[in-house]
């Protein structure tokens, strides 16, 4: 969606186009609102939370030896957000770390 949005998109347009293709997915549906309307108040999953859970996989990934590339840039969207002051927020609001960039 923030790709879109940087394309000059509407994120509600974006949003509906998404839900008609195979990148549509159950989060898609439980949180593509939320994204497309900037709306991440009150929150059903707080984002800090959410950071909180990765870091905890990581961690146990680390002891193992197990590679997370993907946790790895996971949390690293995360911790962005959660300095944008969006800890809080819903964790829908890690999109907001992508639309400011700077990653």
């Amino acid at each position: 969606m923030a790709f879109a949005e940087a394309l000059g998109f509407d994120a509600s347009d974006a949003l509906a186009i998404l839900r008609e293709t195979p990148a549509t997915s159950a989060a898609l549906e439980a949180k593509g609102e939320k994204m497309a309307k900037r709306d991440f108040n009150p929150p059903q999953a707080r984002l800090s939370q959410h950071l909180k859970d990765v870091r905890l996989i990581r961690q146990l990934a680390e002891e193992i030896g197990a590679a997370t590339p993907l946790s790895d840039a996971h949390q690293t969207l995360l911790k962005r957000a959660e300095a944008l002051g969006l800890g809080e927020s819903d964790n829908a609001a890690v999109i907001e770390a992508l639309r400011r960039g700077n990653l």
